[in-house]
């Protein structure tokens, strides 16, 4: 599903900056369905970030001996869409909409602009045809929105 940008960075920054991941854990595991408690935080060799110069240049201060830090452009923003973006017509035509806005704002000149859609639809003919009802909702949402 779609959430405001200020859900996703509502963790606490002492995480990142001691080295805290299984805190970090603790927190994504309210924003999935998935059982995160096996996940072991021990051993994390690697983070990736990705956003402006300012930004790779906050998360480089916390990266300890030992980790590498992989930054990606700036412009390489995602949206995921969970299996419950598929639950009635309404929910699609709320998350298509969302998804237009989020990649249509700015003409894809920000950073927040999603480039990239990952769709957890399922396999069958009934999900894939779900997930193509999906990409029809959001074409409307686009020319809606060249429209305003």
């Amino acid at each position: 599903m779609l959430f405001p940008q200020s859900f996703y960075k509502s963790y606490a920054l002492s995480f990142i900056e001691k080295a805290r991941y299984d805190r970090l854990t603790q927190w994504l595991d309210n924003l999935t369905v998935h059982d995160l408690s096996l996940v072991n935080t021990d051993g994390i060799d690697t983070i990736d970030a990705w956003g402006g110069l300012s930004s790779i240049k906050h998360i480089a201060r916390y990266i300890q001996p030992g980790i590498d830090l992989i930054t990606l452009d700036p412009k390489l923003s995602s949206t995921i869409v969970g299996k419950e973006g598929f639950d009635s017509e309404s929910t699609m035509q709320e998350v298509a909409h969302g998804i237009a806005r989020d990649a249509g704002m700015y003409n894809q000149e920000t950073c927040t602009n999603a480039r990239v859609v990952y769709v957890q639809s399922g396999i069958g003919k009934e999900r894939i045809a779900l997930a193509n009802r999906l990409g029809e909702l959001l074409w409307d949402g686009f020319a809606r929105r060249r429209r305003i």
